[in-house]
């Protein structure tokens, strides 16, 4: 790649202006009305720095609920729970490692990190698409399986080689970005300006094209295509059978059928944030690596923070999505924030055994309600 490409790829990544020598003069007055470190006003990074922060904060905390109620409570040990503790788990991740790094390239120029965190960021973030998109995928497959009583292509002991194949599979299609980024110096005005970029510099356009409709393909078109197939084939069985069960009338029937249609009403709520979240996200990439000269007559920066703000709130979603729409998890939510925010005080005032009792009573109850409530 010559100097003028390289120059030409800074310009429309990164916002630098300069792709020709200027005079000194030139040179003092455009920097007094440009920040080469910054790529948004500061009105507008200021906001992507809150944004940025809200998710990491709700995100983290949400997760870490999540993950907390699955490991203290022993009824919540399915498969499906077991999922739900990896994706948070990732969610967890993303929040302390991947999204803040990625926040400080989206908003600086100038990197300054070092070469291995510019090898790095990219391949958390990719470890994080993938993970989590196949994680998606497993929680659907497993709730059509609990719906349609299909024979178990999940078993539970076999979750830890289905883990360790997500992980895997996800840092064997992240790899590519650790070695194909790297730090590199770009002397915009020889002897008056230099910036230090964190940027792809792939050995083709052909590879780079590939790895981009690999990661399409793996990361958005099969997890959106499975879940949409589950979903029809959910609708399809419930459409199928309950014909012959509602004429009943029988109370059993009709809560069978109120948990099949949450059943049904949560995939589509699984696939509909799904593609709102990673869809902008997904466009932009494809566009810019196939087209991007359609990024020179907008700003590229304002359009890549937004979309990663969307693709990054996913940390915040999933643990709406898939806890406190899930009624068993929202039961031990709310007992949770009843011990710690409401009821310590006055748990410490009952007797014994009335503590006691109302743990049996509480045990007892939901218990019985596993019975019923699968969803």
């Amino acid at each position: 790649m010559s100097t003028n490409d390289t120059l030409d790829k800074v310009a429309l990544l990164h916002g630098v202006l300069f792709t020709k020598n200027y005079s000194l003069i030139e040179f003092t007055k455009i920097a007094k009305e440009y920040d080469f470190n910054h790529k948004l006003s500061p009105s507008m990074e200021s906001l992507f720095i809150v944004l940025f922060s809200l998710i990491v904060l709700f995100g983290f905390f949400g997760n870490l609920l999540l993950v907390y109620v699955i490991i203290k409570k022993v009824k919540l040990k399915s498969s499906r729970c077991t999922f739900v503790f990896n994706l948070a788990l990732t969610d967890i991740l993303t929040c302390v490692l991947c999204i803040p790094l990625t926040a400080v390239r989206l908003l600086l120029t100038h990197w300054t990190l070092g070469e291995m965190l510019c090898k790095l960021v990219p391949v958390l973030e990719a470890l994080y698409i993938f993970v989590s998109s196949l994680t998606v995928v497993a929680i659907a497959i497993d709730r059509y399986q609990s719906i349609v009583n299909w024979p178990k292509v999940i078993h539970k002991s076999n979750m830890k080689y289905i883990f360790l194949m997500m992980w895997m599979l996800g840092l064997a299609l992240a790899l590519p970005m650790f070695v194909f980024h790297e730090v590199e110096t770009v002397e915009v005005i020889p002897g008056l300006l230099s910036l230090s970029v964190c940027m792809e510099r792939w050995s083709s356009n052909i590879s780079r094209a590939i790895y981009t409709l690999v990661v399409l393909l793996f990361h958005f078109v099969l997890p959106l295509a499975s879940i949409s197939m589950l979903h029809l084939l959910i609708c399809k069985f419930i459409s199928s059978h309950f014909g012959s069960k509602l004429h009943s009338r029988s109370d059993r029937s009709r809560r069978y059928l109120v948990r099949q249609r949450k059943n049904v009403v949560l995939l589509s709520a699984i696939a509909m944030t799904f593609a709102f979240t990673w869809l902008p996200w997904t466009c932009v990439n494809l566009i810019a690596d196939f087209s991007s000269e359609h990024f020179r007559s907008i700003n590229i920066n304002l359009v890549s923070a937004v979309c990663h703000v969307l693709a990054m709130s996913s940390v915040c979603v999933n643990p709406i999505v898939y806890g406190w729409f899930n009624s068993i998890f929202r039961q031990e939510i709310e007992l949770v924030f009843r011990t710690f925010c409401v009821g310590r005080s006055r748990g410490n005032d009952q007797p014994p055994s009335l503590k006691k009792n109302s743990f049996f009573l509480y045990q007892r109850t939901t218990t019985l309600s596993s019975y019923v409530r699968h969803d």
